[in-house]
């Protein structure tokens, strides 16, 4: 409880210093007004500094929605203003290199969304039911279309026409980042679409007495025998055993609440040797 505590109490933290950062400290201090008299080297780090600071602000931002936020390079206004007006050839060296970085970034973020697994529940020692795979699947998808938007915004092309044209080394992995999110979410959908007929049958299942759960379980093993016959994504013995554990985890569940109804002081664990 003290660690769910102190938990929720950070993310309530955070809560009040993403919108004190950008609305108030990053206006602040990116208005060059302020800077009056400044060196132009330390105005410029400056304003460096600030734009890291508001980056990285807005993917923790994401973090907290459970979502992943591309942030954008320094001179994402000149990039707009060029997708607007459709403006192309010459792009300046400094700008190159904003976006060169930035695609840096944004590999490594995609690259921790597509490694994430359902498995890695069960592989901590943790004990999910099935609802947890349908969840994660819903999530995965709904945080890789989200991507897959963000790497179609107008700007965003602009960047990868820039990277193209300039002969970027990073043209081919940014290329390669998005075939790899665009397949992801491909499959994540498809994951997504066929288990969502399960849930009902899992909700069913853990809503109903302990004795009437019996006659239900060949209809919900039917609909999982559907998803594997039907979904190519999911037609896989890895995928198919993290639900089998998962349900099964979900009926051991069942069984110890209903013993621990009628047998009292029933624990779950019996005791080897004691009389």
């Amino acid at each position: 409880m003290k660690g769910r505590k102190k938990k929720g109490a950070a993310k309530e933290r955070n809560c009040r210093v993403c919108p004190l950062c950008m609305q108030v400290l990053v206006p602040v201090m990116s208005n060059s007004q302020n800077h009056a008299g400044w060196p132009a080297v330390v105005s410029k780090d400056l304003m460096r500094h600030i734009h890291a600071l508001k980056n990285a602000v807005y993917v923790v931002t994401g973090q907290m929605k459970g979502r992943t936020f591309l942030p954008m390079p320094i001179g994402a206004q000149q990039l707009k203003e060029m997708a607007e007006q459709g403006v192309s050839g010459h792009f300046d060296k400094t700008l190159v290199h904003a976006v060169e970085s930035v695609v840096i970034d944004w590999t490594h973020q995609v690259r921790d969304v597509l490694k994430r697994d359902s498995s890695e529940p069960l592989l901590a020692g943790e004990h999910p039911a099935p609802t947890a795979e349908i969840d994660f699947w819903k999530d995965r998808a709904a945080n890789l279309e989200g991507i897959f938007n963000q790497l179609h915004e107008p700007k965003v092309l602009k960047m990868e026409e820039l990277l193209e044209m300039t002969q970027s080394s990073y043209y081919p992995a940014f290329k390669a980042m998005k075939e790899d999110v665009e397949n992801a979410l491909d499959e994540a959908d498809d994951i997504n679409l066929h288990l969502k007929p399960l849930r009902r049958s899992l909700e069913q299942v853990e809503e109903a007495d302990f004795s009437d759960v019996l006659p239900m379980l060949p209809a919900m093993m039917h609909t999982v025998g559907l998803v594997w016959a039907h979904c190519v994504h999911y037609r896989k013995p890895a995928r198919l055993i993290v639900l089998l554990q998962e349900i099964s985890n979900q009926i051991i569940d069942q069984v110890h609440a209903h013993l621990s109804g009628i047998i009292p002081l029933y624990d779950g664990v019996p005791q080897i040797g004691e009389d």
